[in-house]
């Protein structure tokens, strides 16, 4: 698994090689519909996203291999600035910025599949 994530990796940074230079890829497709701005991580056979909502902040998980999504939870406090969310190589752990203040706080969140 870790390796087809790496080759992944590969072919997205080569991608977007293309697209800086002008071409596009090929095979490049939509995955989904609305992420909330940089709100999204690449697993080993998925994506992670915090999807396009008003009222909240749900997390959800796209399996590649299978096209299916789910529902796993809601991050606290995303909205007001998302900065993002990193996966681990694994699958089993994710990072991302909660806004409690003026400052922020950086979670991890273990095995939460």
């Amino acid at each position: 698994m870790l390796e087809r994530a790496q080759t992944c990796e590969a072919q997205v940074a080569a991608c977007i090689e293309q697209q800086r230079a002008g071409a596009s890829c090929p095979w490049t497709q939509q995955l989904v519909p609305c992420v909330k701005n940089a709100a999204f991580g690449v697993g080993p056979q998925s994506v992670y996203y915090v999807a396009c909502d008003l009222s909240s902040d749900p997390l959800y998980v796209l399996d590649l291999e299978s096209g299916r999504e789910r529902r796993i939870g809601t991050l606290e406090n995303l909205r007001k600035r998302p900065n993002g969310l990193s996966v681990s190589r694994d699958g089993r752990t994710m990072m991302y910025a909660k806004v409690t203040s003026q400052n922020d706080d950086l979670m991890l969140i273990e095995n939460f599949r």
